[in-house]
């Protein structure tokens, strides 16, 4: 169980969020894929992040006011393959940004991180 903003989150919320992203067209297929992801809801954030990770895909997370313009230049800058924005789990918008789908196939699943004000990127294998 996890806390977010005062509210419980148990298990029950995350196999909800992650049944909810199984029967998503993109989200089901994140194995090999690079995504960039900018949500309001951070325990959804948090689901999300856990779920690429499980399924062998790579996080690159954006901050939550970044304008949608500058997600996706950020989004294609760094390689991703989509943006996904959402202000709650009913609303999840997957924005395709870059090169066709699994155009990091092999590469191990991870977390890209940004350095403050460089905009350099490293990415970091999931463990």
């Amino acid at each position: 169980m996890i806390h977010v903003d005062d509210q419980a989150h148990d298990r029950e919320y995350f196999e909800s969020c992650f049944a909810r992203f199984d029967a998503h067209p993109v989200l089901s297929r994140c194995a090999g894929r690079r995504l960039a992801v900018c949500l309001q809801d951070t325990a959804l954030w948090i689901a999300l992040c856990l779920y690429i990770k499980k399924q062998g895909g790579t996080v690159f997370p954006l901050p939550v006011d970044t304008p949608l313009d500058g997600a996706r230049r950020r989004a294609e800058r760094s390689g991703c393959e989509a943006l996904i924005v959402a202000a709650d789990a009913e609303s999840i918008e997957v924005i395709e940004t870059g090169p066709g789908n699994h155009a990091h196939a092999g590469t191990p699943a991870g977390l890209i991180q940004t350095s403050s004000g460089t905009g350099v990127h490293a990415s970091s294998p999931a463990r």
